[in-house]
């Protein structure tokens, strides 16, 4: 039977790796947000696990900066997805990016890295690598990508730490492996010159 996890077991899954998980609090009503003093800006979305695309479906408000957009979120999200439990987490900039596995019939399980959030159902670029991989093949996937300048500092944009985005991407890789896990999504890591974040994952177990 397939389960998807939920932010807590993702969490704990995701800290033994070592792969950094944005600090995220769970809560099942609008008066128990506002009862622990949140600190604005802030990021809320729901808890519930059936939502495969929260950006999609109305189910995460990004950048909320004061109370009153803060019931505002809430009572939509709890509206749109029946589910009152809901996730606040501090809001993070940087660029994102998605790390994700499926597992394939033919060649099995299967690493993909794109350009994450909103933007890898529109512009699909993404490589693919299959297990297991090495850092030269990170370096690889992440020179494939079209919006690779992105991550390398285009323009005005910060260059992000290589260093620690690869080291996340071979530790996802490792996780891929030696866990009983069928798939998994992290979209995004959110990630800048100094640290990064997962700030939403799903896997299939």
């Amino acid at each position: 039977m397939v389960q998807v996890l939920d932010i807590n077991a993702s969490r704990k899954l995701l800290k033994r790796y070592k792969i950094p998980f944005i600090k995220s609090k769970k809560f099942s009503s609008l008066e128990s947000i506002l009862k622990s003093s949140p600190k604005f800006p802030l990021v809320l979305k729901t808890a519930s696990t059936k939502v495969v695309h929260k950006t999609d479906f109305g189910a995460v408000f990004v950048n909320i900066q004061n109370k009153s957009q803060l019931s505002y979120a809430y009572k939509h999200i709890s509206k749109v997805t029946r589910c009152k439990d809901v996730i606040v987490q501090p809001m993070v900039y940087g660029t994102e990016v998605i790390i994700g596995m499926k597992t394939d019939p033919v060649f099995g399980k299967v690493l993909m890295l794109g350009i994450g959030g909103i933007f890898v159902e529109l512009l699909k670029d993404v490589s693919l690598r299959i297990l297991p991989i090495t850092k030269k093949d990170v370096n690889g996937m992440l020179n494939e990508l079209k919006l690779s300048k992105l991550l390398y500092g285009f323009r005005n944009t910060e260059k992000v730490n290589l260093k620690l985005l690869t080291s996340i991407i071979i530790s996802a890789s490792k996780l891929a492996m030696k866990e009983d896990i069928k798939a998994f999504d992290l979209n995004p890591l959110i990630i800048n010159s100094k640290n990064a974040y997962v700030v939403d994952a799903r896997i299939v177990v």
